[in-house]
């Protein structure tokens, strides 16, 4: 009898939470320790190893659970290419590639510093040995003195050095990004890019394979999970732009230089100008997002390929985000110098062995331009550029700008003349004045475009990556109505390509989604089904498959399955509303044990969670732990009169 009552209390418990959707109002944080919650005096410690049972998820159960990929598939490593190109090798040291990554122990930055952030009034801290990094915010309490502290041993400094150095820690299987950037321009600490100063909660973003691909050399990918993977090479190395080295090696190792390998290794000097200029788009193109083509990741790019063969980067039209720090491309494409040139490239002006300063680079672009253009082509007398600029053309004609990222700022990649061209050499420009900086917005009227558009692609590859990009932004709220006005073009055109028989599981995994917001549950399932019953790996499709399984279970009360779906997401990716949901389906299946563990991880990754504060006490309460319950009430009433 007494167990009846239970069970229908708990049932009353999950109603009153409002529980109905897979994610709660929360955003994603991480952290292991399943220690007990005190508002004011616990600090959650957001960073384990990689093979840390208390995290979310282990890296791996045991080797023969997992499938390790390298990738770039191929690669041997820069210390293998060093070997026997060790000129190269030494000018590649003194490029910015060199420097991209490295393990925390190698960062030679003077950590200490402690500052109140101004806006939200939250104290930061960074501390560290000779060896050791660790990041610390303190939130303030409405009720309490202290709502709470997360704290992270940090694994990996990006960067390098030149515009700033951002920071990661590993939580368990997953790798996650420290809300704290060391910026050159100000020699001092400040958010990173993306964190506003009262963003609900930090620690809270989750680094992909996609986010490391421009910072990294390789990579060991679980799964193919694009949550989950170790760092090989910390650097980007040779290969990146040569290309994978494991038959070039094979081949010229051999005795006799074996004639039936082919060398497949590649020189961008020597490619036209769409593949060359492709090794450096790889990173320095970057929009709003990118889509890959149908079963490729943005690591399949091999040099000598078109970018577009692997994948097409989306802008936003209007959006309104200034110069970007990885606009490089989209701007060189928006120059006359470009448009009327058939071999003006990146490595023109850049040599990617070195990274020159001061007076080499001034020399070095000013050689670059006097190629096509004459000293005397300029408007302005010599005496007058030399001295307020030493005759730097870059200096007017690509002024250096603010970005879309704090401190940092870069040379506009739009060759011309721009109204800071007249600001440099102190003279007012003339109201008729055209300026090079604006660059094209849109592409025929849609709100979503390809930066560089590849018309080699077949009209169908064209359409699915536009539909899936529309259908990306709007999954990830981004909630503009010049975007939701497309979204129902777009999920027309993945429901054609879909019913004229592409084969295409991230087409089904947008569509299942489609079909699951608009209460059609039996064809979300079927093709959720499809991607689940057919996909070995943990792709990003086959969790939105699983996620979408999981929330039509929830809405059907079918527990049982509810719980095994929201036990495999916890594993393939690290989202607070998971593992609360988890719990809520443990309660109902009166594993309370169960629950409160899950509800304790989700309060580890996102501790604004009011709903598994308000769970969690009662099931404490039940349990006789009156004084843990008490805190987690505690809680509940300071985040309430925190919020607006």
């Amino acid at each position: 009898m007494r167990r009846s009552n239970r069970t229908a209390r708990w049932g009353l418990l999950v109603a009153l939470c409002g529980c109905s959707s897979s994610e709660p109002t929360t955003t994603a944080t991480s952290f292991p320790g399943a220690a007990d919650w005190q508002t004011t005096e616990q600090l959650v410690r957001v960073s384990a190893p990689a093979n840390a049972t208390s995290t979310a998820s282990p890296i791996a159960e045991s080797a023969a659970s997992v499938a390790i990929q390298q990738l770039p598939k191929g690669t041997v490593g820069t210390q293998t290419c060093a070997a026997c190109h060790p000129s190269q090798y030494e000018s590649y040291l003194e490029s910015s590639h060199a420097r991209s990554a490295r393990e925390i122990a190698n960062s030679t930055l003077q950590a200490e510093a402690e500052w109140k952030h101004p806006q939200s009034g939250r104290i930061y801290e960074v501390n560290g040995t000779s060896s050791t990094m660790t990041h610390r915010e303190t939130v303030p309490g409405t009720n309490t003195l202290v709502r709470w502290m997360q704290e992270a041993d940090l694994t990996y400094e990006f960067g390098s050095g030149t515009t700033a150095h951002t920071y990661l820690f590993r939580d368990g299987a997953f790798v996650c990004e420290s809300p704290l950037t060391w910026y050159a321009k100000t020699c001092d600490w400040d958010l990173s890019p993306g964190y506003e100063p009262r963003s609900p909660i930090m620690f809270s973003r989750v680094v992909t394979t996609g986010c490391v691909y421009c910072h990294v050399g390789s990579i060991d990918v679980v799964n193919q999970n694009p949550n989950q993977f170790i760092v090989r090479e910390p650097a980007i190395g040779c290969e990146r732009c040569h290309g994978a080295g494991a038959t070039h090696a094979k081949k010229h190792q051999s005795l006799d230089q074996n004639a039936a390998i082919v060398d497949d290794i590649v020189n961008p000097a020597r490619l036209a100008r769409r593949e060359s200029e492709a090794v450096c788009s790889q990173c320095h193109l970057q929009g709003a997002l990118f889509v890959t083509a149908a079963g490729k990741d943005v690591w399949d790019f091999r040099p000598g390929d078109r970018l577009s063969d692997t994948r097409t980067d989306f802008k936003v039209a209007n959006q309104g985000d200034g110069l970007r720090i990885v606009g490089h491309t989209e701007q060189l494409h928006a120059s006359r110098c470009y448009q009327n040139s058939a071999t003006l490239t990146c490595i023109d002006c850049h040599d990617p062995h070195r990274h020159n300063q001061g007076d080499v680079q001034r020399d070095r672009y000013r050689d670059a331009c006097l190629q096509c253009h004459g000293d005397a082509n300029c408007g302005i007398d010599q005496i007058q550029r030399q001295r307020t600029n030493a005759n730097d053309c870059s200096d007017c004609h690509m002024p250096k700008g603010e970005t879309n990222v704090t401190h940092a700022a870069l040379h506009h990649h739009t060759i011309g003349v721009h109204r800071q061209s007249y600001q440099r050499i102190q003279q007012t420009p003339p109201e008729n004045a055209h300026f090079a900086s604006n660059l094209g917005d849109g592409d025929g009227g849609s709100a979503v475009y390809p930066i560089t558009p590849d018309r080699q692609l077949s009209a169908a590859e064209q359409d699915r990556r536009w539909a899936l990009a529309v259908h990306h932004l709007v999954f990830n709220d981004r909630h503009d109505d010049a975007i939701l006005q497309e979204l129902a073009r777009a999920k027309r055109v993945l429901l054609d390509l879909h019913r004229g028989g592409l084969d295409d599981r991230e087409v089904r995994a947008a569509l299942a989604k489609d079909y699951l917001d608009a209460g059609m549950l039996e064809p979300a399932k079927q093709l959720a089904t499809m991607i689940v019953e057919n996909e070995p790996s943990a792709s990003d499709a086959k969790i939105s498959a699983i996620d979408v399984l999981a929330q039509i279970a929830f809405r059907q009360q079918d527990n049982a399955t509810a719980m095994q779906w929201y036990q495999e997401l916890t594993k393939y990716r690290r989202v607070a509303g998971d593992h609360y949901l988890l719990g809520v389906c443990q309660i109902n299946a009166e594993q309370l044990d169960e629950a409160i563990a899950s509800l304790r991880q989700a309060l580890r990754i996102a501790p604004n969670l009011v709903v598994a504060h308000e769970q969690i006490a009662v099931l404490l309460d039940y349990q006789g732990e009156s004084d843990q319950a008490a805190a987690h009430r505690i809680a509940v009433r300071d985040l309430r009169a925190a919020t607006p």
